[in-house]
Protein backbone atom coordinates (compact mmCIF):
# COMPACT_ATOMS: atom_id res chain seq x y z
CA UNK A 1 0.00 0.00 0.00
CA UNK A 2 1.22 3.41 -0.84
CA UNK A 3 0.75 6.60 1.04
CA UNK A 4 0.10 10.08 0.01
CA UNK A 5 0.05 12.74 2.15
CA UNK A 6 0.55 15.88 0.22
CA UNK A 7 -0.59 19.58 -0.50
CA UNK A 8 -0.80 19.86 -4.03
CA UNK A 9 -2.27 21.63 -6.95
CA UNK A 10 -2.39 18.78 -9.00
CA UNK A 11 -2.83 15.00 -7.80
CA UNK A 12 -3.31 12.28 -10.28
CA UNK A 13 -3.71 8.70 -9.19
CA UNK A 14 -3.57 5.56 -11.81
CA UNK A 15 -4.00 2.52 -10.23
CA UNK A 16 -3.99 -1.22 -11.29
CA UNK A 17 -4.31 -3.85 -9.39
CA UNK A 18 -2.15 -1.36 -6.48
CA UNK A 19 -4.13 0.09 -3.35
CA UNK A 20 -3.26 3.32 -2.79
CA UNK A 21 -4.07 5.16 0.48
CA UNK A 22 -5.10 9.35 0.57
CA UNK A 23 -4.44 10.32 3.81
CA UNK A 24 -5.06 14.08 3.25
CA UNK A 25 -5.08 15.97 0.07
CA UNK A 26 -5.66 19.71 -0.61
CA UNK A 27 -6.35 20.61 -4.56
CA UNK A 28 -5.81 24.22 -5.54
CA UNK A 29 -6.88 25.78 -9.11
CA UNK A 30 -3.99 26.06 -11.09
CA UNK A 31 -2.19 29.16 -11.77
CA UNK A 32 -2.84 30.44 -15.56
CA UNK A 33 -0.08 28.23 -17.49
CA UNK A 34 2.93 30.04 -17.86
CA UNK A 35 5.80 29.48 -21.26
CA UNK A 36 7.78 26.95 -19.74
CA UNK A 37 11.40 25.12 -20.94
CA UNK A 38 10.50 21.17 -21.34
CA UNK A 39 13.02 18.75 -19.12
CA UNK A 40 12.81 15.51 -18.66
CA UNK A 41 10.21 14.55 -15.73
CA UNK A 42 7.30 15.59 -14.41
CA UNK A 43 5.56 19.06 -15.44
CA UNK A 44 5.91 21.57 -13.45
CA UNK A 45 3.32 21.87 -10.74
CA UNK A 46 0.59 24.60 -11.55
CA UNK A 47 1.82 24.40 -15.52
CA UNK A 48 -0.66 21.96 -17.22
CA UNK A 49 -4.34 22.22 -17.37
CA UNK A 50 -6.27 19.05 -18.69
CA UNK A 51 -9.26 19.04 -20.30
CA UNK A 52 -12.53 17.25 -18.23
CA UNK A 53 -13.46 13.72 -20.10
CA UNK A 54 -16.83 13.39 -21.32
CA UNK A 55 -18.28 10.70 -18.56
CA UNK A 56 -15.74 11.92 -16.11
CA UNK A 57 -16.99 12.10 -12.27
CA UNK A 58 -16.77 15.34 -9.66
CA UNK A 59 -16.23 15.66 -6.28
CA UNK A 60 -16.26 18.70 -3.86
CA UNK A 61 -16.03 19.26 -0.25
CA UNK A 62 -19.40 20.86 -0.56
CA UNK A 63 -20.77 17.74 -2.58
CA UNK A 64 -23.20 14.85 -0.95
CA UNK A 65 -22.20 10.99 -1.51
CA UNK A 66 -25.69 10.80 -2.11
CA UNK A 67 -25.62 12.75 -5.44
CA UNK A 68 -24.76 12.05 -8.72
CA UNK A 69 -21.25 12.76 -9.17
CA UNK A 70 -21.85 15.13 -12.30
CA UNK A 71 -20.24 18.68 -12.32
CA UNK A 72 -23.83 20.37 -11.02
CA UNK A 73 -24.57 17.09 -8.34
CA UNK A 74 -20.90 16.76 -7.16
CA UNK A 75 -20.22 13.68 -4.36
CA UNK A 76 -18.17 15.23 -1.08
CA UNK A 77 -15.48 12.22 -0.90
CA UNK A 78 -13.26 10.76 -2.93
CA UNK A 79 -13.88 7.44 -1.35
CA UNK A 80 -17.58 7.66 -3.08
CA UNK A 81 -16.16 8.25 -6.38
CA UNK A 82 -13.16 5.79 -6.19
CA UNK A 83 -16.17 3.42 -4.94
CA UNK A 84 -18.82 4.31 -7.69
CA UNK A 85 -16.26 4.29 -10.65
CA UNK A 86 -15.48 1.74 -12.99
CA UNK A 87 -11.56 0.86 -14.60
CA UNK A 88 -10.87 4.13 -16.86
CA UNK A 89 -13.07 6.60 -15.20
CA UNK A 90 -11.67 9.90 -14.68
CA UNK A 91 -12.58 11.29 -11.00
CA UNK A 92 -12.10 15.55 -11.31
CA UNK A 93 -11.20 16.99 -7.73
CA UNK A 94 -12.67 20.43 -6.92
CA UNK A 95 -10.78 22.76 -5.24
CA UNK A 96 -10.93 22.21 -1.21
CA UNK A 97 -9.14 19.64 1.44
CA UNK A 98 -9.98 16.42 1.53
CA UNK A 99 -8.84 14.34 4.78
CA UNK A 100 -9.53 10.47 3.94
CA UNK A 101 -8.29 7.42 3.59
CA UNK A 102 -9.08 5.64 -0.27
CA UNK A 103 -8.06 1.90 -1.37
CA UNK A 104 -7.82 1.80 -4.96
CA UNK A 105 -7.21 -1.70 -5.88
CA UNK A 106 -7.55 -3.55 -9.43
CA UNK A 107 -9.14 -0.92 -10.98
CA UNK A 108 -7.36 2.00 -13.05
CA UNK A 109 -8.39 5.23 -12.44
CA UNK A 110 -7.29 8.91 -13.26
CA UNK A 111 -7.57 11.43 -10.53
CA UNK A 112 -7.31 15.21 -11.85
CA UNK A 113 -8.25 18.59 -10.64
CA UNK A 114 -10.73 20.88 -11.96
CA UNK A 115 -9.42 23.15 -14.68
Amino acid sequence: MRNIAAKLGFIGICSAGLSASIVAVQVTQAAPARAVVAKPGAAVLGTTNYPVPVGARFVAPTGDDAAAGTQSSPWRTIRRAVTGAVSGTTIVLRSGIYRESVDIANKAVTLQPFP
